[in-house]
């Protein structure tokens, strides 16, 4: 018999400025600033009664334990872009990088497993436009995004609800490299709009789902 509850929550507050400075006819700088603050916390209760084969007549063969997990998660993450844009003739180009810096501490009712970790990453993007002619257009287009793991992902506390499947996070995931390539075709008339998109995607370090079988011989 197992009672299991759990009451998760996260809380994110962004603040961001921008800044955008024609240099030339068709050139434009812009950069920014980002800085974004998540709060998650996770309290999990559990209580279960098991028959313990191995206590005799009259010693009481069920046992009951409770269990308490508290978990809070706080992610700081500043970041800062720059980008150039250029228009010349048939061509348009964008190009872009994005820095980011994240700090992030996790605290537990047992002190003894608190840790913080932090780790940057270097967010490229580009896209070039070529007009084919004023109503057609072809598009190739990178960019690379990063996945943070999710409180799941990071949360450590063991779920048993189901005896047969025991599950937990791990609080030392990196987030994942998301690559995308694009190339776009589109064409436009006072009828009719047209895109046709060919796109490739990757990942590098892929947060996913670890099963491990246990076998039980007797």
């Amino acid at each position: 018999h197992i009672i299991s509850d759990n009451v998760a929550s996260t809380n994110e507050h962004s603040f961001q400025a921008d800044y955008t400075k024609p240099i030339a006819k068709g050139h434009t700088l812009e950069t920014g600033l980002k800085y974004i603050l998540r709060i998650n916390s996770s309290e999990s209760e559990e209580t279960y009664d098991y028959f313990d084969f191995s206590k005799a007549y009259p010693f009481n063969p069920y046992i009951r334990k409770d269990t308490v997990w508290n978990f809070n998660n706080t992610q700081d993450i500043l970041a800062g872009y720059v980008s150039y844009n250029a228009n010349i003739g048939k061509w348009s180009m964008k190009g872009g990088v994005r820095y980011e810096y994240t700090w992030l501490d996790a605290t537990f009712n047992e002190t003894n497993k608190n840790f913080s970790a932090d780790y940057d990453a270097l967010v490229p993007s580009a896209i070039v436009t070529y007009r084919l002619t004023d109503m057609n257009n072809l598009k190739l287009g990178y960019n690379m995004r990063i996945q943070r793991p999710s409180i799941g992902y990071l949360n450590p506390y063991v779920d048993r609800r189901d005896p047969n499947y025991i599950s937990y996070g791990n609080p030392n995931l990196d987030p994942e490299n998301n690559h995308n390539i694009t190339l776009t075709y589109s064409s436009f008339s006072a009828k009719y709009n047209l895109n046709a998109e060919l796109s490739y995607r990757f990942v590098n370090n892929a947060n996913q789902e670890l099963r491990t079988p246990q076998f039980n011989c007797f």
